[in-house]
C-alpha cells in the first residue's frame, strides 16, 4: 500500500475538514435546512462538533431558503389548516426548524395579503 507524502495528508485533511462547509452550500442550493444537512453529515461519518462548527460560520440565511422553498413549492400561503400542516411537514422533511417554518409560513400570508 503506498504512503501519502505530508503534503497530501494535509490536503486530504483540509478537503474532509471542509466537507461540512461545502456540504451546507450545496443543500442551501438544494433547498435542505439545516438539519437535513447535519443528519446527511452524520451519515457520512463526520464529527457532530465539526459539523456544528460549519452550521454556525456558514453564511446562508436559513429563514430565506425556507420561504423560498416554500414558495417554488406552493406558489402562496396556506388556505387552510389542513394545507398549512401539509406545507409544515414538507418543510420539516427538507430539513428546516420550526422558526424557519413559521417564518416562511407567515412571510408567505403577508405576501398574499399585499
Amino acid at each position: 500500500m503506498r504512503r501519502l507524502s505530508t503534503h497530501s495528508r494535509k490536503r486530504v485533511i483540509r478537503t474532509i475538514n471542509d466537507l461540512p462547509k461545502r456540504m451546507f452550500v450545496t443543500a442551501g442550493r438544494s433547498g435542505f435546512g439545516p438539519r437535513r444537512v447535519a443528519q446527511e453529515l452524520q451519515q457520512r461519518g463526520v464529527d457532530q462538533a465539526l459539523a456544528r462548527q460549519a452550521l454556525t460560520t456558514q453564511e446562508l440565511d436559513w429563514f430565506e431558503l425556507a420561504g423560498d422553498v416554500q414558495y417554488k413549492k406552493f406558489r402562496g400561503a396556506p388556505t387552510s389548516f389542513a394545507e398549512r400542516a401539509r406545507q409544515t411537514r414538507f418543510l420539516q422533511y427538507r430539513g428546516f426548524d420550526g422558526e424557519h417554518i413559521r417564518y416562511a409560513l407567515e412571510n408567505a400570508a403577508g405576501d398574499e395579503n399585499n
